[in-house]
């Protein structure tokens, strides 16, 4: 192939520079050169591209048109050998891309056997995969209700000073505008809790931004926050 490509390298780049422009252009091309690019240069642009049958046969003569048709109708064989086994199989390519594919990239193919032990090779490894998921998630979802032990446990002083309150703190803020959630008004805010059970894993329905004006009329004995 590479020394195909070296014989026929002017037609070819220039084939492959005219359709980089555009279709038209690259059909431009071919109808002005078609008498002195050979054969096996079209043939080899049409299987190593994915221009449509029906352009090259609208330009080319009918000689040309005819070969390349021919060429595309045939039916191929490939043979190929398993990589993990050695096995030998044949190969009907569907397409002309596919059969590019298979010449010219590293075509991914095992026979029944391989993809049986792949398959329960597969199996196995999902099986781990699971397993050690389940285990590293059991473990986070522990921590993370240690945490929350831990939180409630606190003091409430010692609890609004910690950086899961502040976070809270920061995205009620946040998500309030910077507002007195009752009458809209800004200044010195407070973020309090509605009731104390969600302490240490609060949802953000839980708190509630108040001015100091709001502050009493919506629960005076919660201190601020």
């Amino acid at each position: 192939m590479n020394n195909f490509i070296m014989a026929h390298a002017e037609h070819i780049k220039d084939l492959q520079e005219a359709i980089k422009e555009s279709t038209e252009e690259f059909i431009k091309y071919l109808k002005e050169n078609k008498d002195f690019i050979s054969q096996e240069v079209i043939n080899f642009y049409y299987w190593n591209t994915d221009l449509e049958l029906k352009i090259l046969v609208d330009v080319l003569d009918l000689k040309q048109a005819s070969q390349i048709a021919h060429m595309a109708s045939k039916s191929y064989e490939v043979m190929i050998k398993c990589k993990e086994c050695g096995q030998d199989a044949v190969i009907n390519p569907t397409s002309r891309n596919n059969m590019h594919d298979i010449v010219n990239a590293d075509y991914l193919w095992q026979c029944d056997n391989c993809k049986a032990i792949s398959r329960e090779e597969k199996r196995k490894n999902q099986e781990e995969l699971s397993r050690v998921f389940s285990s590293e998630r059991a473990s986070e979802e522990e921590k993370w209700h240690q945490e929350i032990k831990r939180l409630k446990s606190l003091p409430y002083k010692q609890y609004l000073q910690t950086e899961h309150w502040q976070k809270i703190r920061r995205n009620a803020l946040k998500r309030a505008n910077n507002r007195c959630q009752l009458c809209n008004s800004g200044g010195l805010l407070n973020v309090h809790h509605r009731h104390y059970e969600t302490k240490g894993e609060e949802k953000y329905t839980d708190v509630i931004v108040l001015c100091q004006g709001c502050h009493g009329k919506f629960h005076d004995k919660m201190p601020t926050i």
